[in-house]
């Protein structure tokens, strides 16, 4: 599996690059003493790359919800501590991973906790089941492939694949090596094709049918 192909079948980009002006305001006005509007506009240009990030890597709402507001409060302490070595989002990205990585050591569960409202709304009840699965609820099946891989295996996975960085970059902010990480995203990858191939009940819609791995393959190859 390539990784731009796991990006693919999530709908995400990459590498997604914040908007240097937006990261310059925010400095600016940390600057200048004006820090409510500094947070606002950085709610308003990170909060729901940061909030996947949480919803990925711990696999419900609550927990991703509950984490986000500790990496805020992390956020809002050190944020004075910025030096520009990296983007303001990397920073951020960075303290939000610390958060995650913490708040799932506290966790004796971690069992995603799927409800209806995560799931995309069936407008066109009419249509064909195995294209309606592939095109409303593919983005849901994977995150719940994503779940079920060894969490050693999902942190690099999502870093890497989903969120562009680099393996050095990976090693850098859990504390492994390049090569134990590109080892590690290596096997996600195919854990996450065999999961992706075996098929997948949609919980909560159940009467559309089960999820054929098979009308995945053209994007797994």
């Amino acid at each position: 599996m390539k990784s731009e192909n796991v990006a693919k079948l999530v709908s995400v980009s990459p590498n997604e690059t914040e908007s240097p002006s937006a990261q310059k305001e925010i400095l600016e006005k940390l600057a200048t003493g004006k820090r409510d509007q500094a947070w606002r506009l950085f709610i308003q240009e990170y909060q729901g790359r940061l909030y996947n990030l949480c919803f990925r890597m711990l696999g419900n709402y609550d927990d991703a919800i509950d984490a986000l507001q500790e990496a805020y409060v992390q956020i809002d302490r050190s944020i004075g501590n910025f030096k520009g070595q990296s983007s303001l989002y990397t920073w951020a990205y960075r303290v939000s991973l610390n958060v995650i990585l913490n708040f799932r050591k506290k966790r004796s569960n971690h069992d995603a906790r799927h409800t209806g409202q995560e799931l995309p709304e069936i407008s066109r009840p009419e249509d064909d089941p195995d294209r309606m699965c592939e095109e409303k609820y593919r983005k849901h099946l994977v995150h719940q492939a994503l779940q079920k891989l060894p969490r050693e295996q999902r942190c690099p996975l999502i870093m890497h694949d989903l969120d562009g960085f680099s393996f050095a970059e990976i090693a850098e902010s859990v504390g492994s090596t390049s090569g134990a990480v590109k080892v590690k995203v290596f096997r996600a990858r195919k854990t996450l094709q065999r999961i992706l191939l075996q098929g997948q009940e949609v919980p909560g819609f159940e009467n559309v049918g089960k999820f054929q791995g098979e009308t995945l393959k053209h994007l797994l190859s």
